[in-house]
């Protein structure tokens, strides 16, 4: 694949103590090969919203600077753009974010523990462009779309359509079964942290569904748990081996199912029961971890990838636990409205 940098620059991040950019910098560091990343997400956006071919040969990306104040970048546009035989087809997203985010608070945090960086003093995050020094490292880089199988939601067995909404380009389903053994495990683990491997599969409808733009559908089926996983208040470790076993389940049950992704769970308070309408130190199904991170781009690097994660919601009105899911967008993970199915 061919990526074209506009503009003759590599990208440096820069931890600065004050907004300005006078004088040196905290920190600098060259992360012009995290763009990588943001080319492999809007080529695998752009299949999953059904505008890019899953089959493409001829790519190439174009990354585009949004300047805050050249050198300064205040974010990038990435175009992907592949050659079919009816012309090429494009698609473009605005990313603000990316994996010099998760850099920027890992060399804070390691700056704070080795003492050259009080733990309550500013460290702004800074995108510049320097002059290159040799060659563009994005050139030839390997790009894969996600495994995507041409099936009916009724031949996969989902049967009906429940409570939640769709996003036109990206919609998810989410079994109902699954939901509620996510929220009873989340309740009666406490603010032990619990989870476990999820399974489903990528179909590729005749038709989309009502409200939507897009004949691809994600369909998270089931959740596999095994006591390899650990827990414990604020961490939960996912077993590879563990992993393992659950794609040969999948192969099992004969549906044509991958592990698709892990669900874990931020903790519950079980003796208060008012997780969502007070304050609490437990983080919330929102706020993902340099953890979390950690997870997706090692166990699970497909920019396909979803998280779903239970736990506390506030200003939610119920006193169980909710369950929000994630999707890679713009370089980072964010909420996405989905819908139950039953089966």
């Amino acid at each position: 694949m061919h990526v074209t940098i506009d503009g003759d620059y590599d990208v440096c991040l820069e931890l600065r103590a004050e907004r300005s950019t006078q004088g040196p910098p905290l920190v600098s560091q060259c992360v012009t090969e995290d763009l990588a990343d943001l080319v492999e997400e809007t080529h695998t956006r752009g299949v999953l919203a059904d505008v890019l071919p899953a089959d493409g040969r001829d790519l190439e990306a174009a990354v585009r600077p949004v300047w805050a104040d050249r050198p300064l970048i205040r974010h990038f546009e990435i175009t992907v753009t592949v050659q079919t035989a009816q012309g090429p087809r494009s698609f473009t997203q605005q990313c603000a974010g990316g994996r010099w985010v998760r850099r920027a608070e890992a060399l804070r945090l390691a700056m704070i523990a080795e003492g050259t960086l009080a733990e309550d003093a500013a460290a702004y995050r800074v995108l510049v462009a320097v002059p290159r020094r040799g060659p563009a490292v994005l050139d030839g880089l390997p790009i894969e779309a996600p495994p995507i199988v041409d099936e009916t939601l009724e031949e996969y067995g989902v049967r009906v359509l429940g409570a939640g909404s769709l996003v036109p380009s990206r919609p998810v389903l989410v079994n109902r079964r699954m939901v509620a053994d996510m929220t009873e495990r989340t309740e009666r683990s406490g603010v032990t942290e619990t989870g476990g491997a999820v399974l489903g599969k990528l179909l590729r409808l005749p038709e989309p569904l009502p409200g939507t733009s897009t004949r691809v559908v994600t369909v998270v089926a089931a959740g596999l748990a095994d006591e390899r996983h650990e827990g414990a208040p604020s961490s939960f470790r996912f077993s590879p081996e563990a992993l393992v076993e659950a794609a040969q389940i999948a192969r099992l049950r004969g549906h044509g199912e991958s592990v698709l992704t892990a669900w874990h769970s931020h903790g519950w308070g079980t003796d208060c029961a008012r997780c969502n309408q007070s304050a609490c130190p437990l983080p919330t199904v929102d706020q993902l971890s340099l953890d979390d991170y950690k997870v997706l781009e090692s166990l699970f690097p497909s920019k396909a990838t979803l998280m779903p994660i239970a736990g506390r919601s506030p200003g939610s009105q119920s006193r169980r636990p909710a369950v929000a899911i994630h999707h890679w967008c713009g370089g980072t993970m964010r909420p996405l409205r989905w819908q139950e199915y039953d089966e």
